[in-house]
């Protein structure tokens, strides 16, 4: 199972390595549910016992690019979602390449972790 460990440890590493393998794209990754979901995620925003949060990119549409004055109050370049997932709903993590556009690719560990 996929669980707290990888998100807190692993992930960052083999981000890390396939960012030295990507020749200038973006390292995208991607959370795959038991639901059918493919979740792509700019960010662990969060780690638990049983669960996450994951900031990750609109499934319908562009991410909202915030106004210059959002940006000024401290709000990010662009408004993503964010999904409390528990660690049982996760079947796997694609770690992947693309090039870039604004805004995209993972961005390694911010986590909280409590």
């Amino acid at each position: 199972m996929i669980d707290r460990h990888f998100f807190e440890h692993l992930l960052d590493e083999e981000v890390g390595g396939k960012a030295q393998q990507a020749a200038g794209r973006a390292v995208v990754v991607t959370v795959h549910t038991k639901h059918g979901q493919a979740l792509i995620a700019k960010q662990v925003v969060r780690v638990e016992d049983g669960y996450m949060v994951l900031a990750i990119y609109p499934n319908r549409g562009k991410p909202r690019v915030t106004s210059r004055e959002e940006r000024k109050q401290g709000a990010p370049d662009i408004d993503l979602d964010l999904i409390v997932i528990p660690y049982s709903a996760i079947i796997s993590v694609a770690i992947s390449t693309e090039m870039p556009t604004t805004g995209t690719g993972f961005v390694p560990s911010q986590a909280r972790r409590d």
